[in-house]
């Protein structure tokens, strides 16, 4: 879909001011800038003399539909085993009540209906979209809701986007057409030809190691640990586990795995036969045994299959870095899994951040598996809420508001995608956007992968 990529300001129909303010727009995406350093160079250069108010609504605007292209580019990458769309409206008094009843609207992602009612749908939309499974469409899908569910409001009449945001997504210039042929009569062929070459040049994704993340259930169940942080680095078989060495990473298990743990993850799992998936992450010398070994033992332990064909797919050398260093280094995963299972529960050596069981889940969550516990030997209590608290993500998006766009074109994903460490390590680190951003890009330029 690029209905995200189409650009147009209303009131502007000069072709020189829409380039202008467009380069800018991306600049100010791709290096994590603010809205007061935008308006000031708008207001410097000339190039547009509006009222704070209205600078404030193009901005946000218009970041709001690069957000929704980097969506869509997640979307279409996985369309294969998510072939399904939801409409996510936030349901609140702010929003319009054509936009609230659009949401939960499930429909395929070829479906036309997306050409026309994929968000934004105003100014300031602040809708988005879900991918789903073919059961998980399904399984929302009762009476009148999901699948059945039809575009209209209470009154019966059609449920439509704002005035203006109703242009055909396959047509990159959809939106600089509308605005500027309804005012101008016709554009100039050539003028406007130079503007589309202009216009396709978007700013790319940048992440390389493009991991897949998807937005956490509130009541996602906290990590599920057996001892604390240090304790195995300090067993005598954990050199020769992290070595990959299977037997010594077996003894280490044994010896760290509780009782208390085995018992949290029976209550979990109650009447479900979910997939044990771990993690196969390479470090310094060779490839660590320790996730696999503890997967194993606690499936001979259950009487659950234990996947291995599903691996991290880049090194990430991440053992004695800082919480910027995890960050800029988030671990890929790759493989399907060759058991079918509708849950999954994930497991790690260690919890810090989070982030590694975050890339997992969202890895599994592609197959149409619902992860329903992450588990790891040891890591701080403090570190096991996995998912971001509302109250965590309303503070990182009033303090870093802007640089949640550029987290998107880099990451592929947003703020609701964070950890709850991983949030909370960036709003404590009273850093800068800008600072943030700099130390991030400075560690993948230092970084080994």
């Amino acid at each position: 879909m690029a209905r995200q990529q189409a650009f147009s300001i209303a009131g502007i129909t000069s072709l020189d001011t829409l380039q202008a303010v467009k380069d800018s727009l991306d600049k100010v995406i791709a290096e994590g800038g603010t809205f007061g350093a935008w308006k000031k160079h708008m207001l410097e250069s000339g190039t547009l003399n509006l009222p704070k108010h209205r600078l404030d609504n193009i901005y946000r605007t218009n970041l709001q539909g690069s957000y929704m292209a980097a969506r869509w580019d997640r979307i279409l990458l996985t369309q294969e085993t998510r072939p399904y769309i939801m409409y996510d409206a936030l349901n609140d008094s702010r929003v319009r009540p054509a936009h609230l009843a659009l949401d939960g609207i499930i429909r395929r992602v070829d479906d036309p209906f997306w050409t026309t009612h994929s968000p934004p749908n105003g100014y300031r939309c602040r809708c988005s979209i879900r991918s789903l499974s073919e059961h998980q469409a399904k399984a929302r899908s009762g009476q009148g809701k999901g699948l059945n569910q039809q575009p209209v409001l209470d009154d019966g009449t059609p449920a439509l986007p704002d005035k203006g945001w109703d242009y055909n997504p396959s047509d990159r210039l959809a939106g600089v057409n509308k605005a500027l042929v309804d005012k101008r009569g016709k554009v100039n062929d050539v003028l406007l030809s130079a503007f589309e070459k202009k216009l396709s040049n978007r700013i790319e994704m940048t992440n390389y190691l493009a991991p897949y993340r998807q937005e956490w259930e509130q009541n996602f169940p906290k990590v599920i640990l057996n001892a604390p942080l240090g304790n195995a680095s300090k067993h005598p078989s954990y050199e020769a586990a992290k070595s990959g060495d299977l037997e010594a990473a077996a003894i280490l298990v044994t010896d760290l795995i509780s009782n208390d743990a085995i018992s949290q993850l029976k209550n979990v799992i109650g009447n479900k036969k979910p997939l044990l998936i771990p993690v196969h992450a390479e470090e310094d010398v060779s490839i660590n045994r320790i996730p696999l070994a503890y997967a194993m033992i606690v499936g001979r332990k259950l009487d659950l299959p234990v996947e291995l064909d599903i691996v991290q797919s880049a090194k990430v050398n991440r053992t004695n870095s800082d919480g910027f260093g995890r960050l800029a280094f988030p671990p890929p995963f790759a493989g399907k899994p060759i058991t079918k299972s509708e849950y999954a529960i994930i497991f790690d050596d260690t919890l810090t951040q989070g982030g590694t069981l975050a890339n997992l889940r969202g890895h599994i969550y592609q197959f149409g598996m619902k992860t329903i516990a992450a588990t790891t030997l040891t890591g701080k209590n403090y570190s096991s809420v996995l998912a971001i608290t509302t109250l965590t993500l309303d503070t990182l998006r009033k303090n870093y508001n802007e640089l949640e766009y550029w987290w998107i074109s880099f990451f592929g994903y947003g703020f609701d995608c964070l950890t709850e460490s991983e949030a909370r390590y960036i709003i404590n680190s009273k850093k800068t956007a800008v600072e943030i951003r700099d130390r991030i890009i400075a560690e993948r330029q230092t970084g080994i992968l």
